[in-house]
């Protein structure tokens, strides 16, 4: 009986040692998401002095970001154009967001993707400054020139009709509202114009967004949104108003918009001639149709 008890305590001790080790890898892993790999630290220090921006070229700026040609460029229209470039190394993605006009940088969202603890936060805004901070899938660093986002907001208004522009700022607002009008008037992002997408069939960003303008009644918005200079943004509130119009006279308390006025109706009428493609989806399809294509795949009678 003897060599029994010397087997089961045998066994006991290599679950013990097993435990400790799980233990142990545990503790490491917890450990390392504290740092960054030393590689994709490296990249954080390679692309520091790219992040002074204020005065470089934005085509030279791609090419120092990412080497390879492969970039997604679309039309903002207006002068402005949209890059999106993306840089892997170990565990980390970075991904850049690129607004342009007249070859200089407008505006810049560069994500970095990967596994987020505290530290590794702390750490970032040592390395790139302030302007970090966490988002959706780990962190982000945001900049923008405001004169040069002036000038190409004027541009729109120009040509679009201008409207008294909300500002969350200047009063107090619900978060979901402030974060819905944040993403609707933010160029660099780069969610698509539609209803149901994915293969969930969930509501695409811009459309969340723009229904929680609509839930809380701020039709002044919703008409800013309409001369917004991100081109999805604008189809979703041309789209909110030209149901509204369709509606109008029924009784829709849930979604109630005011009425489409002369200038709506002629900024519309722009946008739906535009040249430009717009990102879009239908389900799990993605694609990039002309403004007047995309609206009306909607608006069109059953």
């Amino acid at each position: 009986m003897q060599w029994k008890w010397i087997v089961l305590g045998a066994a006991l001790a290599v679950v013990a040692v097993t435990e400790l080790k799980a233990e142990d890898a545990d503790a490491d892993y917890l450990e390392d998401q504290k740092r960054f790999h030393p590689k994709d630290w490296g990249e954080v220090q390679r692309l520091k002095p790219l992040l002074a921006l204020e005065n470089q070229v934005a085509k030279e700026w791609l090419k120092k970001f990412q080497s390879e040609p492969d970039l997604e460029q679309r039309n903002l229209a207006y002068g402005a154009h949209h890059t999106e470039a993306r840089v892997g190394v170990e565990e980390v993605t970075f991904r850049a967001l690129l607004v342009e006009r007249e070859g200089r940088i407008v505006q810049l969202r560069l994500e970095v993707w990967g596994p987020f603890h505290e530290n590794r936060l702390a750490l970032l805004r040592k390395a790139w400054g302030s302007n970090v901070t966490r988002a959706q899938g780990g962190m982000v660093f945001t900049w923008r020139n405001a004169g040069r986002l002036a000038t190409w907001k004027a541009a729109i208004a120009k040509d679009l009709g201008s409207v008294v522009e909300s500002n969350p700022a200047d009063r107090k607002l619900p978060k979901a509202v402030a974060d819905a009008w944040a993403l609707l008037m933010d160029p660099t992002q780069d969610y698509e114009f539609g209803v149901s997408c994915y293969e969930s069939g969930e509501a695409p960003p811009g459309y969340l967004a723009i229904q929680e303008l609509v839930k809380a009644k701020r039709h002044d918005m919703v008409r800013a949104v309409l001369r917004s200079p991100n081109p999805q943004a604008r189809m979703h509130a041309a789209l909110v108003l030209l149901e509204a119009q369709k509606k109008r006279g029924k009784k829709d308390k849930k979604n109630d918009v005011e009425p489409l006025d002369d200038k709506d109706q002629a900024a519309i009428k722009k946008l739906r001639a535009q040249a430009i493609k717009i990102l879009c989806c239908d389900g799990s399809l993605i694609s990039h149709k002309k403004p007047a294509v995309a609206l009306d795949d909607y608006l069109s009678d059953d």
